[in-house]
């Protein structure tokens, strides 16, 4: 087993820094209603959870966004969401963790919800998850927009991440060309 002492570890991650990462891919709000069980409820038996909390968090590619930016890492995002509410909520998530708030690229699509995961916990249990979602590709017109952007950011980039959960955004046409690019531009 291999052991990283402080020191080198201080030294390796000093420069992370300094690093800008795009990360494409699909980004998911992750919803939690945290509560507690006290009866079932009489219309089924199901447990009423009496709702004490709620949070929202980043999940999906934005996950890998809260995980960069946890090491200081500053990241582009280039995505999809809906044309609602919930799509302002995850660019101000996005925005409180360390990204670029001028060269993030989100297309607000036709048709489709941001994506949203709700859990429903009671105690330490999760009682149910609730999904939102429509699981449709993004259109040619979306491909052709969001390979302009990520063309127009590739050059002040580090490396670039792609984060698909198979919900649209990573095409085939869009992995094959986005990595096409970095081999050509030497991106890792």
């Amino acid at each position: 087993m291999y052991y990283l002492n402080r020191n080198r570890f201080q030294t390796s991650t000093a420069n992370l820094k300094n690093l800008k990462v795009i990360v494409i891919g699909d980004f998911i709000l992750d919803e939690y209603l945290i509560g507690e069980v006290s009866r079932i409820s009489p219309e089924a038996p199901v447990p009423v959870v009496w709702v004490r909390t709620e949070k929202i968090t980043l999940g999906g590619a934005g996950n890998v966004v809260k995980n960069l930016s946890s090491l200081g890492v500053k990241s582009v995002v280039l995505g999809r969401t809906g044309k609602d509410e919930r799509a302002k909520n995850l660019a101000g998530l996005l925005h409180h963790e360390n990204t670029d708030k001028d060269q993030n690229f989100l297309i607000a699509s036709e048709g489709v919800p941001t994506i949203v995961k709700t859990r429903v916990i009671a105690g330490h249990q999760q009682v149910c998850r609730i999904d939102k979602e429509e699981l449709k590709p993004i259109n040619s017109n979306e491909e052709d927009e969001l390979l302009r952007a990520f063309l127009e950011r590739i050059d002040s980039a580090d490396a670039v991440i792609l984060s698909d959960y198979d919900k649209g955004t990573l095409t085939p046409r869009i992995i094959s060309e986005v990595s096409k690019i970095c081999v050509d531009k030497k991106r890792s």
